[in-house]
């Protein structure tokens, strides 16, 4: 039987396309909002990384500008002082061969260790420098001490490895100039412009 209303099967059909619109713009609308969020997540992750990479790298660069103005001081130091033996030689003011050999050995280190850095140096120090393998080995042994008789586990210093590096560079680094001022002493200068020398703060 016809509907007394036919307008009210248009209405019915006006409705239906309405509704069917409705659910494809809310499929749309949770496709798109489902996208977003994981590229945002993507984005998150990867900025996170980039950001994570570039304070390591600026952390390291600047430690490792650091150390090696430190390592470059003491050697021009010991250049300086080798270049006057040299304008010196034949005169009363010249060092004894034993200072020359040490000098000449302590330059051929450090030149070696701005190349190579402290790091590679200090895991090497027992075939390089059995002062600088006795130094490392003492600290090690002191931190190893500290953490046992504070309750630690006994065979681990209570460093992170990255503290535990940064120390052991500490420790090369404190060798080289303990041994620079022991060829200072040698020659003859006072231990007050020794330390003045030594401790100079270079500026980044």
């Amino acid at each position: 039987m016809a509907s007394a209303f036919p307008e009210d099967s248009q209405m019915d059909d006006v409705f239906d396309e309405e509704t069917g619109e409705d659910m494809v713009r809310t499929r749309d609308f949770e496709r798109m909002k489902e996208s977003r969020v994981k590229q945002g997540f993507r984005d998150g992750m990867s900025d996170g990384r980039l950001t994570s990479l570039q304070e390591g790298f600026n952390r390291g660069y600047s430690e490792g500008v650091g150390q090696t103005l430190q390592l470059a001081r003491l050697r021009g130091l010991l250049c300086g002082l080798l270049t006057y033996h040299m304008a010196k030689e034949g005169t009363t003011f010249t060092f004894s061969e034993q200072v020359v050999s040490a000098i000449k050995q302590l330059i051929m280190e450090l030149s070696s260790v701005e190349n190579t850095g402290l790091d590679s140096q200090s895991h090497g120090a027992s075939a390089t420098n059995l002062s600088m393998a006795d130094d490392l080995a003492l600290e090690m042994e002191m931190m190893q001490l500290q953490t046992n008789q504070s309750g630690g586990s006994p065979g681990v210093t209570g460093l992170s490895p990255e503290q535990e590096q940064r120390r052991r560079q500490e420790i090369v680094f404190l060798s080289f100039q303990r041994r620079c001022a022991e060829i200072l002493r040698a020659i003859g200068w006072e231990d007050g412009l020794i330390e003045q020398i030594l401790t100079l703060q270079i500026p980044q």
